[in-house]
């Protein structure tokens, strides 16, 4: 159940992670104004995704433990997120 839980998260975190990414990988090489309203975009992105995942769970419409998944999430966000991004 916990392994499975961390998975989903794990899972759900790639997804996140990647759609971030590309985006501040776009976002990189233009200039200072798009960039850093990019990087908010993402920043909020990423607090409105995990908003509404811990919503959902303390709802109960997923049969997996909130912890566990919450971890696998932002774990595998942070991992994504660790590589630097290179400039054009």
């Amino acid at each position: 159940m916990i392994f499975s839980a961390c998975l989903y998260g794990a899972v759900w975190g790639l997804f996140n992670g990647l759609i971030s990414r590309t985006a501040l990988v776009k976002a990189v090489s233009r200039p200072d104004k798009i960039f850093y309203r990019v990087w908010v975009a993402v920043f909020l992105y990423k607090l409105f995704f995990l908003g509404i995942a811990a919503l959902l769970l303390w709802k109960g419409a997923f049969r997996i433990s909130p912890a566990p998944f919450l971890c696998g999430l932002v774990f595998t966000q942070s991992v994504i997120m660790i590589v630097p991004v290179k400039c054009k």
